[in-house]
């Protein structure tokens, strides 16, 4: 007969990680022996906090020394039962703001065609959103050549 054994503690690959994009906004230690760290973090159209009980305060290192309070990371983590857990701590010399939704994004010198925050929302709160925050520089080719650093295709002009 065979005896089979079943582990109740699951093993970190098998959890699912998550990452974010955020600024530190507290470290506090702590008298029971670790370090709060509260990551604030854009996610659409809102701002969250995301609390770390960091046990191991070498994650809160890097080659650079150690994290302060106002440094963009990216903070790779998972859940166990309820609390967030630190896997993975990097520093970012900056990240990048999605225009419609306020989105933190990796930064990127190319221009951005798409937005994971912005894939959840229904199509017509995109056109919403853009008709209330953006500016038209010209509404024809010649009002708009004289524009410094912006490229704009007219289609189907017809004037």
């Amino acid at each position: 007969f065979i005896l089979l054994f079943a582990s109740p503690v699951l093993s970190h690959s098998l959890m699912s990680t998550h990452t974010s994009l955020g600024e530190i906004a507290k470290l506090e230690v702590t008298d029971w022996g670790y370090v709060k760290m509260v990551l604030s973090v854009n996610i659409p159209f809102k701002a969250v906090n995301i609390s770390f009980n960091v046990f191991d305060k070498m994650k809160l290192r890097d080659e650079e020394g150690k994290f302060a309070i106002g440094d963009c990371v990216k903070a790779d983590y998972h859940y166990k039962e309820k609390f967030t857990q630190l896997d993975e701590l990097t520093r970012m010399v900056r990240f990048d703001s999605c225009p419609i939704c306020y989105c933190n994004l990796e930064a990127t010198d190319a221009q951005r065609i798409d937005c994971p925050g912005c894939v959840t929302m229904n199509e017509d709160e995109h056109k919403d959103r853009i008709s209330e925050k953006m500016q038209l520089l010209g509404s024809s080719l010649e009002q708009y050549k004289f524009s410094a650093g912006y490229k704009l295709e007219f289609l189907g002009e017809d004037k």
